[in-house]
């Protein structure tokens, strides 16, 4: 039972699918080079008595770990950090929290690598150094790619090239190139991606970055496979895998097994599938590499679900959601203490700026002082005694403050605690809800009748649109309000995947974006969920079908309504009578929310529902 609780799984019709953008290969850029080796780094950070040079060697041996052990990776460079802030190396400092960015950022962290990120772009904009700001924007925008908030990733990908441009950086603007590339083809602009990624090629062999050339291989790769041609796609992405092998690259290396298993899987070549997703696997499990580790998995999944091999299935489900598990709980409370610690030293570095500035204007007085003796003898005896009441009133003042400032951590304390179980309730609620619906997946296999398969699919949406209002509050800062803007696009993304992967029917979505309360988006996400699925089933009887979609809402009053253009009249008397689960299901949550369901035929078809949100009773 507890592993049941425990397992994470997705759709399994859906791996590859899911699998497709991690597979890209994204330049991530350090302050700090890799081109010596660990143990003559360690030998000149004895010998070094310059803390500068002790700052710079421990970031690289730090970057050196970064793909092979991610604790002395982070190790190395919290001792680089807490150096820097002693030492008071701002550019050090930086370089810090570059390398503890990296080492989040290569095992999957990506709320600790964005954190380290950000304090890496502040102090060198404070320091006006060009090429820091734009190493810390573009790595940015690889945190923000795999968070998978790509408009996010693109913008920061567009400043880290400006800041190229303009430090004429020539491998910089290649990594730009390439990462935006990468962007534009999750995006489905293949003709813009491939140019970028060309562009960055030749750039990188002027350069002669045969690294850079090999992360454009696995990328072309990508692109051959969105036009369909899997062969290319595989020989672009062996060049790439080649490289990588020979050069010791081990995480772009089980990258590109995972690609290649994924292309032979598309070819259904199933046997070759497997051999380059078990390469992948034995490296990416051998190495440590968690996040890729799981994208193995997925590859191996999908393939022991098509040749039926149930059993092998369910091990690779249960081996994935422990990895998952084990990625999300083992940096929580970490991430936590860091950040409180980096708050304290920089509490520290205040009290102590002002330890010296109130002695340097104490030493300024007592010059004045040793200048004008005999007017302050007269005066000490006056203010003596006064002088004696402010102390001690500042005394216990001071007690009084630090009991406050005690009281005020421990309230914090339990907060922060109180917020994560909040969200870790959140999270296992998502995660069984994705098991329910992989389990009605599963189910599927076993019957032939296909209103029956057709019923289960409609449950698995259902499922899916609470699972995905969950994964959304355990996102949001704000656990009782979410943006619906957010809500709504994904929960409209997955419906469009199920039922219209290639996007032949034109969706246009419109959505006021308000911050909604919990109670309040289920039903709605569950009406819309009713609304889109109908509209895609029954609706796309135009020669150019399209679909549209709008929200609004202000203080008190809402309204969602979905509209296709289907030239098939329905007949609203019968449909409003409806017995049907969909109908019932709209009708018991607009009479919840205390909204008029309105239907229409005007070229087209199209379902209302308004109502006020000062009326709806709240859970």
């Amino acid at each position: 039972m507890r592993i049941l609780v425990n397992l994470v799984i997705r759709k399994i019709s859906g791996c590859v699918k899911r699998l497709l953008p991690f597979l890209s290969c994204l330049i991530l850029t350090v302050g700090v080079s890799f081109a010596n080796s660990t143990d003559s780094l360690l030998a000149r950070f004895v010998n070094s008595t310059n803390q500068t040079e002790k700052i710079d060697i421990l970031c690289e041996i730090s970057n050196n770990y970064s793909q092979l052990d991610f604790l002395l990776s982070r190790d190395y460079a919290l001792r680089a950090y807490s150096l820097s802030s002693e030492i008071h190396h701002q550019n050090g400092k930086a370089k810090a929290a570059m390398s503890l960015g990296y080492a989040y950022d290569y095992h999957g962290q990506y709320d600790s690598a964005v954190y380290y990120y950000l304090e890496s772009l502040r102090i060198y904009e404070f320091l006006n150094d060009t090429l820091g700001q734009s190493s810390a924007l573009n790595n940015l925008g690889v945190c923000y790619f795999f968070s998978n908030q790509l408009d996010d990733a693109l913008v920061y990908y567009k400043k880290s090239l400006q800041f190229e441009i303009l430090a004429q950086n020539q491998n910089g603007i290649a990594d730009s190139y390439n990462n935006m590339a990468v962007v534009f083809r999750h995006n489905g602009q293949i003709d813009s991606a491939e140019f970028y990624f060309l562009e960055a090629r030749r750039i990188y062999i002027q350069l002669e970055n045969l690294y850079g050339v090999a992360g454009t291989y696995l990328n072309t790769g990508q692109i051959a496979l969105n036009r369909k041609n899997y062969n290319l796609a595989i020989a672009e992405t062996k060049k790439a895998e080649n490289y990588f092998s020979q050069n010791e690259n081990w995480s772009d290396a089980g990258s590109a097994f995972n690609a290649i298993a994924t292309y032979f899987l598309k070819m259904d070549q199933l046997d070759s599938a497997r051999f380059y997703a078990l390469e992948g696997y034995n490296l990416n499990k051998s190495k440590g590499f968690n996040q890729f580790l799981i994208n193995s998995l997925d590859v191996l999944i999908e393939i022991d679900t098509i040749q039926k091999e149930y059993k092998m299935a369910v091990q690779h489900l249960i081996e994935r959601a422990e990895i998952e598990d084990y990625l999300h709980q083992n940096f929580k409370d970490e991430q936590i203490e860091n950040s409180r610690n980096l708050y304290e030293l920089g509490s520290k570095e205040k009290e102590i700026f002002s330890l010296q500035t109130d002695n340097s204007v104490k030493d300024e007085t007592i010059t004045k002082r040793g200048k004008q003796v005999t007017q302050l003898v007269l005066l000490i005896g006056v203010f003596a005694v006064m002088l004696l009441i402010i102390v001690f009133a500042l005394l216990k003042l001071r007690k009084v403050n630090l009991k406050l400032a005690e009281n005020n951590l421990t309230i914090q304390h339990n907060l922060e605690e109180k917020e994560w179980l909040l969200k870790e309730i959140h999270h296992r609620v998502k995660n069984n809800l994705q098991i329910v619906s992989s389990l009605l997946t599963l189910q599927t296999r076993y019957i032939k009748d296909e209103s029956a398969i057709s019923a289960i699919h409609d449950s698995q949406e259902r499922v899916q649109a609470i699972s995905i209002l969950h994964q959304e509050i355990y996102r949001s800062d704000i656990l009782k309000e979410i943006p619906a803007t957010d809500y709504f696009d994904k929960l409209i993304a997955g419906i469009q995947s199920t039922f219209d992967p290639a996007q032949t029917i034109q969706l246009k979505a419109v959505f006021d974006p308000k911050m909604l309360d919990v109670d309040q988006l289920l039903p709605l996400g569950l009406m819309l969920n009713e609304l889109l699925t109908n509209a895609y089933k029954y609706g796309a009887t135009h020669p150019n079908p399209s679909v549209e979609v709008s929200f609004w809402s202000n203080e008190l009053d809402f309204e969602l309504s979905v509209k296709d253009n289907g030239i098939k009249e329905v007949d609203l008397k019968s449909l409003e009578k409806s017995e049907t689960l969909g109908m019932k299901l709209i009708q018991i949550f607009a009479k919840k929310m205390k909204a008029n369901v309105s239907l229409a035929n005007n070229k087209g078809f199209s379902v209302s529902v308004r109502g006020n949100f000062k009326s709806s009773p709240k859970n």
